[in-house]
């Protein structure tokens, strides 16, 4: 789940003359979903756009969540991304001075289906403080199938974007289905997703399949039943994505948290056996996502991760480095 965030998408070129384009999985973007709460509670953006930067990671989801159950709890810098704003908000500077890309969740400016008059739009005063070109697009409603928002909901979200900026990108990204469920069932939820999908320029999934035991997720093609190799979980939903996408860019959210980090309480399952993606599976997973024609990847979780997870939060920032490098050898 993305949780807005939440979470996990989404970017456009920096480049003037591709401002206005979808990228098609030539050069891959990242986002980050939130950072860890140390350097959250410092608010000093200039240094974390910085880090990012130097990482590869061009766009930033303001999300500041730090517990999902049994309750969300967070920091509460979300209102340093969204209106009211002023231009000269050190947050909207220094997402500018660095070159990193907002993207914008709809949940937070929108109830499903109740937009407001044009000239009090939120999104419409957002742009004006944060500019146009550090604006990846926005971010639709978390999860709508899952979530059972009604389908009008993304359909008039759709239609105020594109009606505010006909340029923005309008990102979905669904929820993987648990496991087990009835192949009926699974038919069914991913034929409403490709109802979804059609209110969106770019779209997604969010999966976190580690470990397989903890995540509990079938694929569309185990027709609900659980899916046991993180790899062959993962590359599922992409080539299901590819399948249905009708020419549209796709995007895969990328676990970079473990499932306790989330709580504890709540969960559903045990969180006993959690844990973190390790640096050899934070590899595999951009590599999968690469080979089957992603054209952004998100990082979610970080925002859940505190001091003692510093260190995880670096094999993060380094799988993403490495990836780049690992292309410019290429060429």
């Amino acid at each position: 789940m993305i949780i807005v965030i939440l979470g996990g998408f989404f970017l456009l070129s920096f480049r003037e003359e591709k401002k206005s384009k979808l990228r098609q999985n030539k050069n891959i973007e990242f986002v980050t979903v939130g950072i860890p709460r140390p350097l959250a509670e410092t608010r000093d953006y200039n240094v974390i756009f910085k880090e990012l930067k130097e990482a590869g990671i061009n766009g930033f989801l303001g999300s500041f969540l730090y517990q999902e159950v049994p309750e969300p709890k967070s920091l509460g810098y979300e209102a340093d991304f969204l209106p009211p704003c002023t231009a000269d908000m050190p947050s909207l500077k220094a997402l500018r001075e660095n070159q990193i890309q907002l993207l914008i969740p709809a949940d937070v400016l929108y109830t499903p289906g109740n937009m407001p008059p044009i000239d009090q739009d939120p999104l419409k005063q957002l742009l004006a403080c944060v500019g146009r070109n550090s604006v990846m697009g926005v971010l639709s409603y978390d999860e709508p199938v899952w979530n059972r928002i009604p389908l009008e909901a993304p359909r008039l979200l759709y239609k105020r974007v594109k009606e505010v900026d006909p340029s923005l990108p309008v990102f979905m990204v669904q929820a993987p289905l648990p496991a087990p469920a009835d192949s009926t069932e699974a038919n069914y939820y991913f034929s409403e997703i490709k109802k979804y999908n059609l209110y969106a320029d770019v779209i997604g999934f969010d999966v976190y399949p580690i470990p397989t035991n903890v995540a509990l997720l079938s694929t569309p093609y185990t027709k609900g039943k659980l899916a046991t190799d993180y790899k062959a979980l993962l590359s599922d939903y992409l080539k299901w994505l590819k399948e249905n996408a009708a020419g549209k860019p796709i995007f895969i959210a990328l676990q970079a948290f473990s499932y306790d980090d989330l709580g504890t309480e709540g969960m559903g399952v045990s969180t006993v056996q959690s844990k973190k993606p390790t640096a050899v599976e934070l590899a595999d997973m951009i590599e999968i996502a690469k080979n089957n024609g992603v054209s952004y990847i998100a990082w979610f979780g970080p925002s859940y991760l505190t001091k003692e997870d510093m260190l995880f939060w670096q094999e993060v920032l380094a799988s993403t480095k490495a990836f780049f490098a690992r292309e410019q050898g290429a060429q």
